[in-house]
């Protein structure tokens, strides 16, 4: 099984308050990957401008992950307007002994389909140690 490599980059909030973590799995922006199998449904329904409106979490919200929803979902990108619950890209998360995964992804105020999106595989001792690193960049241990 090819894994995939996720890299979880902390960067500055617009307007400069806080820090986001921007997801790449692969070296491809997650946003950007999003955004590619929203467009046609956004514009089917005549909202293309909703097609990846999300920024990524702050390192804190990563702390909170894996599970947040009940089924086994969590937003791992969240609304531009800085609820994350408002607009929530999820997914859900599969912990094994030696790999994650991601998949089931999901918009819950959309009907989309992400059928081609993932499920994206990684290690897990390299998927722990980025998410401990986006932890760490604002200061605080993980848990």
């Amino acid at each position: 099984m090819e894994l995939n490599e996720i890299e979880l980059r902390p960067a500055p909030a617009d307007g400069g308050a806080g820090l986001l973590v921007q997801v790449l799995i692969d070296g491809r922006d997650l946003l950007d990957r999003v955004k590619e199998v929203e467009l046609p449904q956004a514009t089917a329904d005549g909202q293309p401008d909703l097609a990846g409106s999300y920024q990524g979490l702050t390192p804190e919200q990563w702390e909170a992950l894996p599970e947040q929803y009940g089924d086994g979902r969590a937003a791992v990108l969240g609304c531009v307007c800085g609820e994350v619950g408002c607009w929530p890209f999820r997914v859900r998360i599969t912990w094994r002994n030696d790999t994650v995964t991601w998949s089931g992804f999901q918009q819950k105020n959309r009907g989309w389909s992400y059928e081609t999106l993932g499920p994206f595989v990684f290690a897990r001792e390299q998927y722990e140690a980025a998410v401990a690193r986006a932890i760490a960049s604002a200061g605080r241990r993980p848990r």
